[in-house]
C-alpha cells in the first residue's frame, strides 16, 4: 500500500473481480384527496440482475455469483381529518405489503468465467408493516403524536445444491415485531417546525445476513440462523423553508 497504492491484488487480475448490475422499477400510484380525506393507493415492481465475479480459493469458493430478483408491493395510505373532543385531530392507517423471490448460483472462477457449480438456491422474503398514527391538537400550534407498527416478515431459503461438507442448508424463519412511537411538534409558523419524538425501530435479518459462504477447507454455503435487532431513539429537530432555503435538521440518539 506504502509502496504503490494503485496496484491491484493480483488476483482481481487474474479472476476478473467485477460485478455487473440491470435494474427494472415499475410503479404507479393513485390519489384522492378532499379536506377532510386522503387516499393513496400504490403498486411496484423490482427487477434486479447481478453478475459478480470474486474471489475463488481452496478456502473460499464464492467465485462467481448470478442472481436475478424480482420483488413486488404496494401501499395503501389513509388520512382522515376531524375532530376529537373538539380538537383538530388527523389520524393515518397504512399497510405496505412486499415480497420477494431470489435465484442464485454460484460457479468456480476460472480466469473471470464460470466452471463448475459451488452452491445455488433460492430465497424468498416477506415483509408485512402496517401502522397507525395519531396526531392531536393540543393547542392551535401544539400536536401530539403517537403512532403503533405491527411487522410480519418471513425469511425462506431452499438449498438446491447440497454439498457433502454442510448437508442441505434450507430453513425458513418467521418474525414478528412491534414498534411504538410518541412525539410532538411545534409549528413556529406555518413553514418552520420543531418537533420532537421517541420511537421504537426493529429489523429482520436479510437473506444476505443469513446465507453466505464459510470460510476453510469445506467451504460452502451456510444459513445461520438470526434474530431481528431493535433500537429505542430520540429525535430532536426542526424543519422549515425560508424564501429559496428549506431545510431539515435533527440530532437523535439510540
Amino acid at each position: 500500500m506504502e509502496n504503490d497504492p494503485s496496484q491491484a491484488n493480483p488476483l482481481a487480475i487474474a479472476q476478473g473481480w467485477n460485478k455487473e448490475w440491470s435494474y427494472l422499477h415499475l410503479a404507479d400510484k393513485l390519489s384522492i384527496r378532499t379536506e377532510e380525506i386522503q387516499f393513496d393507493a400504490g403498486a411496484f415492481w423490482f427487477h434486479r440482475d447481478l453478475e459478480k465475479r470474486g474471489l475463488l480459493s481452496p478456502d473460499f469458493r464464492e467465485g462467481i455469483e448470478e442472481f436475478y430478483s424480482d420483488n413486488f408491493g404496494g401501499n395503501l395510505n389513509v388520512v382522515s381529518r376531524h375532530e376529537l373532543f373538539g380538537k383538530q385531530n388527523i389520524v393515518t392507517i397504512g399497510l405496505s405489503p412486499q415480497i420477494e423471490d431470489e435465484p442464485s448460483q454460484n460457479y468456480k472462477n476460472i480466469f473471470g468465467h464460470p466452471g463448475a457449480t459451488t452452491a445455488r438456491g433460492e430465497g424468498s422474503s416477506i415483509n408485512v408493516p402496517a401502522f397507525l398514527e395519531d396526531q392531536l391538537y393540543v393547542a392551535p400550534r401544539l400536536s401530539i403524536l403517537a403512532g403503533a407498527q405491527a411487522i410480519f416478515a418471513e425469511r425462506h431459503f431452499q438449498d438446491t445444491f447440497v454439498s457433502d461438507a454442510e448437508g442441505n442448508q434450507s430453513n425458513r424463519q418467521n418474525f414478528w415485531g412491534f414498534n411504538s412511537k410518541l412525539g410532538a411538534i411545534y409549528e413556529i409558523s406555518r413553514q418552520t417546525q420543531a418537533f420532537m419524538n421517541v420511537s421504537r425501530s426493529w429489523q429482520p435479518p436479510s437473506l444476505d445476513n443469513l446465507v453466505d459462504f464459510t470460510e476453510g477447507t469445506n467451504s460452502s454455503v451456510v444459513y445461520t440462523p438470526l434474530q431481528p435487532q431493535h433500537a429505542w431513539s430520540i429525535e430532536v429537530g426542526t424543519r422549515g423553508e425560508y424564501s429559496r432555503f428549506q431545510w431539515e435538521l435533527s440530532l437523535v440518539g439510540s
